[in-house]
């Protein structure tokens, strides 16, 4: 038999075999006994094959026509109830998160790419899988995954080895090295007085860990950025019948912006101030341009000095050959804004002189009342990243000092009781 007829014949043989079946099954194979039938025996049949029918789909194969894709479908308006803990939406309490989780949205949550993502990956909970939809990621792309450093100086901690007191209020203050927002994490265990107090923790059969549902947003005020560079305050509380721990979780932008940054050491603009410095000064002028680090440098230099106020060193004028070609007067609102003030002085030959001087923060008090201390402290902790940032070569010769801060996360994770979370 030739080769091509052979090739028909085994077709129309593996045809009486085949069923109508879905794209998705694996392809049909011809059974090994018809396949050795139709080798071992060379003589075609001796009938032609009866046509095949064509059959229908079974009823229970047929697809249903897909759901129309959308980018973004609204959320339906949610219900609202009243509660012992305020007015809470009619589900919420399908959207709590234990502790562990809530502190892993924490590290993931990012304010700036909110909007982006359509959603607020802190408070809400995660998207339910539509098989019907593209998938989407449980975390946005462009989302910062923080590295937070605490600072100590606005922190209350219990002491190291001590359980944690039930009727006292603590706080982590951190900020992240990788995007520098800063991060605090208010726990209050304090009971109010209708309420039997008796915290979460592992040794409780019943309630091993903090499940935190969503209260609502404080209102954080308003930045010149817009909204996505808004401080934001979120509160929860605990679900437990008999714990009362409040959770209050805020989030503030940078002190330097990224203008900031660019106006502090930007070469260009360090050019043009050394050239009005050589008009303004004169000869007092300095005779070698700033560095880009320079500006970073002398103001942490400042900015240390008045947290540590000694005599001789409240006040800079303007005429300062340093001074004067690293900051000029491009820089008034930084300094500002950091709580410098600007006044003209008459100089020992009558002339008027414009001199800086330096911030006043208050002592340090509580670390649960917000200052000017706290804004200072803040300023150079995101001095010391940016500075970090730099090769060592071109901070060769700096007053820095670094900042060597420990990781915030076991703080955290003791706050919230799953230090001894095993997962």
């Amino acid at each position: 038999m030739p080769v091509n007829e052979r090739r028909v014949w085994l077709h129309r043989i593996a045809c009486t075999h085949r069923t109508w079946r879905p794209r998705h099954r694996p392809p049909f194979t011809l059974p090994q006994c018809c396949r050795d039938a139709a080798l071992n025996d060379p003589s075609p049949p001796t009938h032609p094959l009866p046509p095949l029918p064509l059959l229908s789909p079974p009823q229970s194969y047929t697809r249903r026509p897909a759901a129309p894709r959308t980018l973004h479908q609204p959320w339906p308006p949610v219900p609202l109830q009243q509660s012992h803990h305020g007015v809470l939406p009619a589900n919420v309490a399908c959207t709590g998160k234990t502790s562990p989780r809530l502190l892993h949205d924490l590290l993931t949550y990012d304010p700036r790419h909110q909007e982006r993502a359509g959603r607020n990956l802190l408070t809400s909970a995660p998207l339910p899988h539509d098989p019907h939809q593209p998938p989407v990621a449980a975390v946005p792309r462009r989302n910062c995954r923080h590295t937070l450093r605490t600072k100590s100086e606005q922190s209350r901690l219990p002491p190291a080895g001590q359980q944690i007191d039930e009727i006292s209020v603590y706080k982590v203050a951190s900020y992240c090295n990788t995007c520098r927002w800063h991060v605090d994490v208010v726990v209050d265990f304090r009971a109010d007085a209708a309420h039997r107090n008796e915290a979460c923790q592992r040794a409780s059969h019943d309630w091993p860990l903090h499940h935190f549902l969503y209260q609502g947003e404080d209102d954080g005020g308003s930045s010149p950025a817009g909204s996505r560079l808004s401080p934001r305050t979120y509160r929860f509380h605990c679900s437990a019948p008999r714990c009362s721990v409040q959770l209050k979780i805020t989030l503030k932008p940078p002190r330097f912006s990224d203008h900031d940054i660019e106006t502090l050491t930007n070469q260009a603009q360090l050019r043009q101030r050394w050239e009005r410095a050589k008009q303004l000064a004169g000869e007092r002028a300095d005779a070698v341009m700033a560095r880009r680090v320079d500006a970073l440098d002398y103001l942490n230099t400042y900015l240390h000095d008045c947290l540590n106020p000694a005599k001789g060193k409240a006040r800079i004028p303007l005429l300062n050959r340093k001074f004067l070609k690293t900051f000029g007067q491009d820089c008034d609102s930084i300094l500002m804004g950091l709580g410098f003030t600007k006044n003209l002085e008459k100089d020992e030959d009558g002339s008027m002189d414009e001199i800086w001087y330096l911030p006043r923060p208050d002592e340090a008090s509580d670390p649960l009342e917000a200052n000017l201390r706290n804004t200072i402290e803040d300023a150079r902790y995101e001095l010391d990243t940016l500075m970090q940032a730099f090769p060592e070569n071109e901070r060769r010769n700096c007053r820095h000092q670094p900042i060597y801060s420990l990781d915030a996360h076991p703080d955290l994770e003791r706050l919230l009781t799953c230090n001894d979370c095993e997962f």
